[in-house]
């Protein structure tokens, strides 16, 4: 199979999501950084790659451009904010907290993509929800082509355990878009059984590990996996290819929060 990279471009440039403010400059940074860096990373324009390991990696740095020349946390104040550090920073004990692994190269700790959209849905359900996007996770093409960010798995298996002991009563709901979900599958492995047991309910968006892979150490019952069809990653993770299918997660957050309420009886 080939991709040409005019493909791949185009389809970046009808990539739509919903018009909240932050997600409009997030979308705007993705066109305006495509065409300043892709002629760097990517001499010769016109040809087409197959999906090689070197063809794969090239075909992510295309789909979400070389956000990795400005710093972490240069990026994290570019997105307008959108940091949740619930978890981290404390305070009273929620009903519900959500830890959000994001998709590779998105801004924030959260994505504008998905992350931030799915947590506004939450919130529209419940005043009472905390919400936690993961941290040491940089969310790089390297650890995409590897299967996940080991860092950021130990994060998101750490931060349940932590919430869960410090907030007994608290319903904890994990959740990850595209390479977040590798990184969701790496982290409920390492948890102790206690632990994954008591996780309330797994959202997967274009989950990079394949959507009928299980979530190690919890029942199928607990997990959603959403995978829109024509979307290459979720369908068919041994010959990933990009497209629009895989960029529109932020349109179904609200059935992923209906999962969410049903399971956490709210």
């Amino acid at each position: 199979m080939q991709i040409s990279f005019r493909f791949i471009s185009s389809q970046l440039s009808i990539y739509q999501t919903r018009t909240k403010p932050i997600q409009t400059r997030a979308r705007e940074h993705h066109r305006a950084t495509l065409s300043k860096h892709t002629a760097a990373t990517v001499p010769n324009m016109s040809r087409a790659y197959t999906l090689s390991k070197f063809g794969i990696a090239l075909l992510v740095m295309l789909a979400f451009p070389s956000l990795g020349s400005a710093s972490p946390i240069r990026l994290m104040k570019r997105a307008g904010g959108a940091v949740r550090n619930d978890a981290v920073e404390g305070g009273a004990c929620k009903a519900l907290m959500l830890i959000h692994a994001r998709g590779t190269t998105e801004m924030s700790n959260m994505g504008m993509g998905v992350g931030i959209p799915f947590a506004a849905a939450l919130e529209k359900l419940t005043a009472d929800v905390g919400i936690q996007g993961v941290n040491d996770y940089d969310a790089s093409v390297a650890g995409a082509i590897t299967g996940g960010s080991k860092t950021g798995a130990e994060f998101m298996a750490k931060t349940a355990a932590d919430v869960m002991q410090k907030c007994p009563k608290t319903k904890v709901i994990l959740s990850g878009y595209s390479q977040g979900g590798q990184v969701l599958h790496l982290a409920t492995d390492m948890m102790s059984p206690k632990v994954a047991d008591k996780i309330t309910a797994v959202v997967l968006f274009g989950d990079a590990k394949g959507k009928t892979t299980p979530v190690p150490r919890i029942p199928a019952d607990k997990v959603l996996s959403m995978c829109n069809a024509g979307d290459n990653i979720c369908e068919n993770p041994m010959l990933p290819m990009i497209t629009m299918a895989h960029l529109t997660y932020g349109t179904g957050v609200d059935e992923a929060a209906a999962f969410v309420k049903r399971k956490a009886g709210i």
